[in-house]
């Protein structure tokens, strides 16, 4: 009885620290670190050049790409991001971009964790800085 029940909590532990001890997510739980919400998943479209559009007060104007709504499988994702605008950042080495909320990092090939929690809704998952 002795000897089953030290298998099976040996075998629970292995389990345990699998799931919980990869190096990223150990860097979230030791590591100062910086949480934003995702409002939403983008996929840069390249358009032909000399492709116009009409932009939100009327006017006319050249456009090269279009980023547009996307999904993504959920999960924990250890990435690498870079800011493009306010707000908006790049998933390097993808064409997958995130818009967050209030999210004041300035990050060049940053390392993050991304969590996709849902595809619908208000808030999509949250990107956490590492640093």
């Amino acid at each position: 009885m002795r000897r089953l029940f030290y298998l099976s909590f040996t075998v629970v532990l292995y389990i345990f620290a699998e799931v919980s001890t990869p190096a990223t997510a150990a860097k979230v739980d030791t590591i100062d670190s910086d949480s934003y919400d995702i409002e939403e998943f983008y996929e840069r479209q390249e358009l032909p050049s000399d492709t116009v559009a009409e932009n939100l007060y009327g006017s006319i104007e050249e456009v090269r790409a279009l980023y547009v709504p996307t999904r993504l499988d959920t999960g924990r994702y250890s990435v690498e991001v870079t800011r493009v605008d306010s707000n908006f950042y790049r998933i390097c080495g993808t064409d997958i971009y995130i818009k967050t909320r209030y999210c004041y990092e300035y990050a060049s090939y940053d390392d993050a964790i991304l969590i996709v929690e849902s595809n619908y809704g208000y808030t999509k998952g949250e990107i956490i800085f590492l640093e």
